[in-house]
């Protein structure tokens, strides 16, 4: 994921399909542009967005999303939530992802 200030998604992903970057999708949120690459193009996109100028990024990171998403019933939620919240209070764990859709 790349995210940067910014306001014409339309622009960015021209400039990414130019360079050959393989983008899952670029968005506007809160003014910033926010864009998915497949994580073997994450670099290759940085250096496609620096070439066309510009250099400053809040975050430039690789992100797990899910694919398919799937919704627990409230039993099943309530011990998931208590997994997650074990994951999330134990300092070796940097994050979680999940795929529950109603957490």
């Amino acid at each position: 994921m790349i995210v940067f200030k910014g306001s014409d998604p339309d622009h960015i992903f021209e400039i990414l399909l130019e360079a050959e970057v393989d983008v899952r999708d670029v968005t506007e949120e809160e003014g910033n542009i926010v864009i998915y690459t497949e994580p073997t193009d994450l670099h290759k996109g940085i250096a496609a967005l620096k070439a066309a100028g510009i250099t400053e990024f809040s975050t430039t990171e690789l992100e797990m999303i899910a694919q398919s998403e799937v919704e627990l019933s409230p039993e099943d939620l309530e011990i998931f939530e208590g997994l997650v919240d074990a994951l999330e209070d134990d300092d070796d764990v940097q994050k979680v992802y999940h795929n529950v859709a109603n957490l």
